[in-house]
């Protein structure tokens, strides 16, 4: 069945939730890195400081 008025762009849909997911990805990892990095860091540098 189709509905001409209202077109559903399923491309652009999954370009967007592609690019939401990569962004989050790279958020957490980012988080992740700094956390690890304020642990093992010398008392004073880092992400803590």
């Amino acid at each position: 069945m189709q509905a001409p008025r209202t077109p559903i762009d399923f491309n652009s849909i999954e370009a967007e939730a592609r690019r939401l997911r990569a962004e989050a990805i790279r958020t957490q990892f980012a988080a992740l890195r700094n956390f690890i990095g304020g642990l093992f860091a010398p008392k004073g540098h880092g992400a803590n400081a």
